[in-house]
C-alpha cells in the first residue's frame, strides 16, 4: 500500500514545519533531519578546509651552498658552506646543530607547511673558517630535497643558494 503523508496545511496547523523533497513530497522528519545534517556537514567541511600537514625536517641534512661575497677584503670570491645538520622537529620548531669542515655550532629555526628556515650559530674551529650565523630558507621538494637560499652576516653580501639531502 502507499505510504500516506499529511497535506501540507495540516502539519502547519499541527505546528510542524514540513520539508519538501526535491520532488514535492513531505519527508518524514527523520529523513528531512539526516538530509539537513549532511548538507551542514559538507557546508562545513568545504568552508573549514583542513591544513596542509607540516613537513617533518628531523634526522641529517647534507648541505651545499655557495654566494659571492659582495664585501670585505674577500669581495668577489666565492664563499662555501658544506655543513651536515641534524634537526629535531617538536610541532613547528626545529633545533639541533651544524657541522662543517671549517665551523661548527648550534642551530634552530621554524616549519610552516614544506618551508624551514633556520638559522647557523657558527664558531670557527679553522683558520679560514667564520664565526657569525648563516640563515637558511628551503622548500622540501617531492624528491626529498630542501632547496632554497642563504645569507651569511659575516661577508655581507646578497642570497646564494643551497641544497640539502638526507644523510641516510
Amino acid at each position: 500500500t502507499p505510504r500516506r503523508t499529511l497535506p501540507t496545511s495540516v502539519l502547519v496547523g499541527l505546528g510542524r514545519s514540513p520539508c519538501v523533497s526535491s520532488i514535492g513530497e513531505a519527508m518524514n522528519p527523520r529523513a528531512a533531519f539526516l538530509y539537513v545534517s549532511t548538507l551542514l556537514a559538507f557546508a562545513f567541511l568545504a568552508a573549514h578546509p583542513s591544513p596542509a600537514e607540516a613537513a617533518d625536517f628531523s634526522g641529517s641534512w647534507s648541505v651545499s651552498a655557495a654566494r659571492q661575497v659582495a664585501a670585505n677584503r674577500n669581495a668577489g670570491a666565492l664563499e662555501t658552506a658544506s655543513p651536515v645538520c641534524t634537526f629535531k622537529q617538536t610541532g613547528n620548531t626545529v633545533t639541533g646543530s651544524c657541522k662543517g669542515p671549517a665551523a661548527v655550532g648550534p642551530a634552530e629555526g621554524t616549519v610552516s607547511d614544506q618551508t624551514i628556515v633556520w638559522h647557523w650559530h657558527r664558531m670557527a674551529v679553522t683558520w679560514g673558517g667564520a664565526t657569525g650565523t648563516a640563515t637558511f630558507t628551503g622548500a622540501l621538494a617531492s624528491d626529498g630535497v630542501i632547496s632554497g637560499t642563504w645569507t651569511d652576516d659575516v661577508a655581507r653580501g646578497g642570497n646564494g643558494v643551497f641544497t640539502a639531502r638526507p644523510t641516510h
